[in-house]
Parts: C-alpha cells; structure tokens; sequence
C-alpha cells in the first residue's frame, strides 16, 4: 500500500543494531546515510524494538503511543477551555476519524509529528489567553523542540506563528519585553540543538540535503 512503513522500521531497526555512536546520530538506510528526516522517530522506535521487539508491535508502538497522547491534550484542554462533554465529544469526533485511526496504528512520523503540533498549538493557545502563566509557554517551545527532532521546520513554524495570528485576530494582549520569548528560544535550542550540532559534525552533507533538498526544493519545485 505505501512503501512509507517499512522503510521506517528498516531504518529504526538499522539504528537498533547499531554498535557505534556514529550509527545512533547519523539515520542509514541499507547502511547508507538517510538524510529525508531527523532522528528522533528512530531513536523512539529503537527504543520500542528494545522493549518489545522488532517486530510489528515494536514499529507501530511510537505511533500508538502518540495518538493516545493527542487524544489525552485534547481532552484535558477541552474540559479546560468549555467542559467535560463537550471534551469527550472532541475525543469522539478524533477516535472515529478515518485518518487519525490509521496512523495512529501505522509506522510512520506522522502521529508522532501530529503529537508535537498538537501539544505546542494547545499549549501556546493558553499562554496568549493568559500571558502571566508562562510555563504554557516553555512547554510550546519544548514541543516544538520535539517536532524539529521529529520532521523539521513545519513544527516550530506552525507553532510560532498560528498562536500568534490567532491573538492578533482576537485582540489579545502580549508580552512586549523580550525575556519569556528569549526563554522559549532557549528551551527550543536545548531540546533540538545537540543532535543538528551533532550531525553537522559528522556528516554535513546530512543538513545541507535535509533543508534544501527535502524542505525548500519540494515546497518550490513544479508539481
């Protein structure tokens, strides 16, 4: 059906053999260097073949596990921002979704990438709704860390700018000071920092395929 989830189990399982640090850092697929996606899908499914084994389970498992975490952020800002049934009516209304049921049970970035944008988008939502609660804040960038780790720019750029565009069009009021902004950056660099440093030194050629090849060449390039 898709060549999409074999070839991420292949390449978490290439992971999870591997005797180097150099094969933790650097994704290989047929022991060659992949350079379509960041690491950390990988090192969480190696992590699941290490737990249950390679095996089906153990390469669907990150998905699974990311599916049950949106549907938990869901509910609980939902019960927060209106009321409990109107938060398992949204919980409904996801658990009877033909496309969230699936990749919830298929090996591949995406549910876990959905996890990302889901828990930074909510969490950024109640900073611009109240400012002085900052930690929602921390906990956006954090997750926009993730995202990063998970496929790149999409997440950091849906995290940063959608909050923003909604408070402009609701009127709502920001911090203007530059601190609590500077703060998340640094949570943002913490989280996604080391492994692009890290890569960077191994194998350049990695990120320099990664953001002009498979970012701005496919968003530019004719259909």
């Amino acid at each position: 059906w898709d060549p999409d989830e074999g070839r991420h189990s292949a390449i978490a399982r290439e992971l999870f053999m591997a005797t180097t640090w150099r094969g933790w850092i650097i994704p290989s697929h047929n022991f060659t260097p992949y350079h379509d996606k960041p690491i950390l899908y990988y090192w969480l499914t190696g992590l699941s073949y290490a737990a249950v084994g390679v095996n089906e389970l153990g390469a669907r498992l990150v998905s699974a596990l990311s599916a049950l975490a949106v549907l938990v952020a869901v509910f609980v800002w939902t019960s927060r921002r209106w009321d409990r049934r109107t938060a398992r009516l949204a919980v409904g209304v996801l658990v009877t979704s033909f496309g969230f049921v699936a990749l919830g049970r298929y090996g591949s970035l995406d549910m876990l990438l959905t996890c990302s944008l889901t828990g930074g988008l909510l969490a950024a939502e109640r900073f611009t709704a109240r400012p002085d609660r900052r930690r929602f804040l921390v906990i956006a960038a954090a997750a926009a860390g993730i995202g990063m780790l998970t496929k790149g720019l999409v997440a950091p750029l849906f995290i940063a700018t959608i909050p923003l565009l909604h408070a402009v069009i609701a009127r709502r009021s920001l911090p203007r000071a530059p601190r609590p902004y500077l703060a998340a950056l640094g949570v943002f660099l913490a989280v996604a920092g080391p492994w692009y440093v890290a890569v960077a030194v191994l194998d350049p050629a990695y990120l320099r395929e990664f953001f002009l090849v498979h970012h701005f060449a496919r968003f530019t390039r004719d259909a």
